[in-house]
């Protein structure tokens, strides 16, 4: 943070940023004392009571909640041509989150060349491959 910060308003803009941006513990780390003394003791609390209460609320991404967009996208366009890039912004997840998804699901994907897929609607092959037999 600025190391020349000399005003309340500057200190307290400073650390509303650094909670913003690290969370409450890294906050205290990232602000010198210096600046954290600046600011008035009952504004100081209100912020880091706020940031708690936004901590209580955060609700962790989980895999059930990441393979379900997933799931139901590749169902809805079957036979599209996708990249890892394409299904993290399906899944709004991390593109080594959809690589290991394609990786998990051999059935939902065929691999067309090292970054693209294509989705597969393994229910209506499964019925055609049961009909031919």
């Amino acid at each position: 943070m600025d190391t020349k910060t000399e005003t309340a308003e500057q200190a307290t803009l400073d650390m509303q940023i650094a909670l913003r941006q690290h969370g409450m513990p890294l906050a205290l780390c990232h602000i010198p004392i210096r600046v954290r003394n600046l600011i008035p003791a009952a504004t100081l609390r209100k912020m880091l009571d706020e940031s708690r209460q936004l901590a209580a609320t955060f609700t962790p991404t989980t895999v059930a909640t990441i393979k379900q967009p997933l799931n139901e996208w590749c169902d809805a366009n079957p036979y599209v041509v996708v990249t890892t890039r394409s299904l993290s912004e399906v899944a709004e997840c991390s593109q080594n989150v959809a690589r290991k998804y394609i990786a998990d699901n051999p059935h939902r994907f065929k691999r067309i060349d090292q970054y693209k897929h294509e989705v597969r609607n393994y229910v209506e092959e499964r019925a055609i491959d049961k009909a031919q037999a």
